[in-house]
């Protein structure tokens, strides 16, 4: 064998690193690439118990090898409701199979806990719980305050072998938190450094509650607070002596204010920081000494005047101080930047990342000023290895958003065709280019249907369609659904779509069925084939709805950019 297929497997593993997306079409190419990437190719795997056994029935008679090589495993909560029972067969000798696993990601609701999920959830913790090898756990819940499950009753107690240990959970719960955190700590004490509280939505939490004085002493390294009003800080402090790295995001002003406070009246220096708010408190935090190593600040609110006074400061008068320190910096407005940078008031040579904001009104196809601008400036700093332009106020619509990504190329290529007789290609091209559209909000998109100019004619058109096509096409889609003449179909008619029903989903989530319920109402059009006025009358609102977007997205895709 000649040729790069004669390399050694490391070397080949090396090259199938740097594939990403297309490692699946290179494994594909023989034998040889085949079985020297298969290491690679199952390094992470997801299952879906809720779904079928048959991926888990895979494991367990060995026609996949992935299981030797998994590192990182996610079990999904996908497909619960319908109870396949090959599930319970399979799941714990499949479990099993994972002798290398490194980390575990562990998707779990604490709202209503059906019987085949609460046996996923006990066989998981028996089986992965044990291993040497598992360090990283990463939960992701779903609660609510009227829950009344327990976090005794997971048993979360059963992983001893964490390093690292983080929790995202969707809906304020503050006493379920703080008993599956005191639980997971109380059984991995010794040795977890990493440790990540993150909720979905503005939550309080007192880290007095979660590690109390009575707990043993911990030696963190990594701690991550993401959407908390925290307090009790002062408690936490015995735990984080051994703190490099502390990550704040979206917490309210207060509190991180009371946090860099509490840390500056320890004496307590943590070198790599992440920060989403810029305050006074944080300044005064980062001159009281100068061995910071890496921060990065990631603030996604709109620039005030205050915020760009503090950002300012920091890089003007006290980042240089930390002569080793490198910088990202993300949603910085380069209308905001370029005076700074322009006079010499900062100094951006240690930043390694820049993710700047630009109104797509600014560019222009031919002008290239701001673009001319910036690029004239980032070529010239040493470290960048990423920046990214995030363009703002495009207007909604797939040919709108296309359209705004080609200006800026166009733009961008313009600007170096300009530079090629000034600069070398080296100076313009040390580091990468990415362009990303600015999500808008849902308040946003609301205004701009608003006000967008929309033919009637659409949203008559779309409730005359939706009407007409009610009776003959509502049993039929009803019957797909699962709701059949002879009643709610434990599967779908057609195999396609899987193995249960919709509407046999929907019954095992809800229970009885309430009388003139909407559920009720849909057995019934099943049963007797004929779709009543209110099935009228909901499609006629679907069609307008259909029919009023389809006109103002056809506006946005025929307006001139």
């Amino acid at each position: 064998m000649s040729g790069p297929l004669s390399l050694p497997t490391e070397i080949l593993q090396e090259i199938g690193s740097m594939v990403g997306k297309d490692l699946r079409k290179l494994r594909a190419v023989n034998r040889r690439l085949q079985l020297a990437l298969e290491p690679l190719y199952f390094q992470g795997m997801k299952i879906h118990p809720g779904k079928s056994g048959s991926q888990l029935k895979a494991l367990i008679n060995e026609s996949t090898r992935a299981a030797a090589y998994v590192q990182h495993l996610e079990i999904s909560r996908e497909g619960y409701g319908t109870e396949p029972e090959d599930v319970a067969l399979y799941l714990e000798p499949a479990l099993c199979k994972f002798k290398t696993l490194r980390s575990l990601k562990w998707h779990i609701s604490f709202q209503s806990i059906r019987p085949l999920e609460n046996m996923v959830n006990h066989c998981v913790v028996e089986c992965l719980g044990p291993l040497q090898s598992l360090k990283a756990l990463e939960i992701v819940a779903s609660a609510n305050l009227n829950s009344s499950y327990a976090a005794s009753d997971l048993a979360l107690g059963g992983f001893r072998n964490l390093e690292e240990f983080s929790i995202r959970i969707s809906s304020h719960s503050p006493s379920l938190l703080t008993d599956i955190v005191q639980e997971v700590i109380s059984a991995n004490t010794s040795h977890l450094t990493t440790l990540g509280l993150v909720a979905e939505a503005p939550s309080s939490i007192d880290l007095e509650q979660v590690l109390p004085v009575s707990m043993p002493l911990l030696r963190l390294r990594h701690l991550s607070l993401k959407w908390y009003d925290i307090s009790g800080m002062q408690s936490m402090l015995p735990h984080l002596q051994s703190l490099q790295s502390l990550k704040l995001l979206n917490n309210s002003p207060g509190s991180s204010a009371d946090i860099w406070v509490t840390l500056l009246a320890a004496k307590l220096w943590i070198p790599n920081l992440e920060v989403s708010k810029v305050d006074s408190s944080l300044l005064e935090y980062l001159a009281s000494f100068s061995t910071l190593e890496h921060i990065l600040i990631d603030s996604d609110e709109d620039s005030t005047e205050s915020y760009e006074q503090h950002v300012q400061k920091l890089l003007a008068d006290v980042l240089p101080k930390h002569s080793s320190s490198s910088i990202i910096l993300r949603h910085a407005q380069w209308a905001f930047l370029w005076p700074l940078v322009c006079g010499k008031l900062v100094d951006l040579n240690r930043c390694t990342e820049l993710t700047v904001d630009i109104p797509l009104s600014d560019i222009k196809y031919r002008g290239g000023d701001i673009l001319a601008s910036l690029l004239d400036y980032t070529d010239e700093l040493p470290r960048l290895q990423c920046l990214t332009l995030k363009i703002s106020d495009i207007p909604i619509g797939t040919d709108a958003t296309l359209n705004a990504k080609i200006r800026v190329l166009s733009t961008i290529t313009h600007v170096r065709t300009a530079q090629k007789s000034t600069k070398s290609a080296s100076q313009c091209s040390g580091y990468i280019i990415q362009i990303q559209c600015a999500k808008l909000h849902f308040n946003q998109i609301l205004e701009y249907y608003n006000t967008m100019p929309i033919n009637p004619l659409y949203i008559v058109g779309g409730t005359v369609i939706t009407v007409a096509l009610t009776p003959v096409a509502g049993p039929a889609v009803l019957g797909l659904a699962g709701f059949t003449k002879a009643g709610v179909a434990a599967g779908f008619t057609n195999s396609v779509l899987g193995a249960a029903s919709l509407g046999a989903g929907i019954q095992a989530t809800i229970g009885n069925v309430a009388a003139g319920s909407l559920f009720a109402g849909a057995m019934s059009a099943g049963a007797t084939g004929t779709i009543p006025v209110i099935g009228h009358v909901i499609s006629a609102g679907i069609g307008a709805g259909a029919g009023a977007i389809v006109g103002a997205t056809r506006s946005a895709n025929e307006s001139p950019m």
